[in-house]
């Protein structure tokens, strides 16, 4: 199984300190989450980032933003954090929300095939998705490398390579990376070959023509392995 054998790449000699959310007011803790990112990201100058056609990588400000959202035509959200706190901008939105910590030990490839296959649905429909966390550079940033290497049929080196030329500030931590090679290494084909089979070949051979055409363009020939 997949996310089992995925589970022994984490280290489980680590450890990540967490905060009790339900102790302090929500507005208050979104307030103090969204004034220290729009800091981040006034420092970094980044807003939400085009990886794909239909899929964009950013920040928790970034997904509360409605103005990026109706430029972008954001109509599918992946929230890849610890925050539980829902926003009135998603009311009308799709969102698949992940609830996990930043921290090397989360096993976070145990959800490798939720998010891909919810984030395929919405670009084979034409439908903008945006995956962020809380600062769109580890947790968000796996999940799309993830993507990626199953879709594209590319290497972790050279998924985290695209994305950086989209998003030079992506980041994932170490344990994250370690899982995401496991992954490519060991597990992308089978994941291929079930969204394959789920979302029938001609409709998914067709889009992998395209992200793998987007993929040469940005980063070259070499980048692209031979399904």
């Amino acid at each position: 199984m997949i996310t089992s054998d995925l589970s022994a790449v984490t280290d489980s000699t680590s450890s990540c300190e967490t905060v009790d959310l339900t102790s302090i007011p929500s507005t208050s803790t979104k307030a103090r989450v969204l004034s220290s990112l729009s800091r981040f990201r006034d420092r970094l100058g980044t807003e939400m980032d085009e990886i794909l056609p239909n899929l964009y990588l950013g920040s928790l400000r970034d997904a509360v933003d409605a103005v990026q959202l109706k430029k972008n035509r954001i109509q599918c959200i992946v929230s890849v954090h610890d925050l539980t706190a829902h926003h009135p901008a998603h009311e009308h939105l799709k969102v698949l929300r992940i609830q996990l910590s930043d921290c090397s030990s989360v096993d976070i490839s145990a959800h490798f095939s939720t998010t891909n296959q919810f984030i395929h649905n919405a670009r084979l429909k034409q439908a903008a998705v945006l995956v962020h966390c809380l600062a769109g550079v580890s947790r968000s940033a796996t999940v799309v490398a993830a993507y990626l290497i199953t879709v594209c049929d590319l290497s972790f080196s050279n998924a985290l390579k695209f994305i950086s030329k989209k998003r030079p500030v992506v980041n994932p931590n170490f344990g994250f990376r370690m899982q995401l090679c496991a992954f490519a290494e060991r597990f992308s084909m089978i994941e291929r070959h079930r969204l394959r089979e789920h979302f029938g070949r001609k409709a998914f051979d067709a889009q992998f023509a395209e992200d793998r055409a987007a993929v040469f363009l940005e980063v070259g020939h070499s980048s692209c392995a031979v399904l």
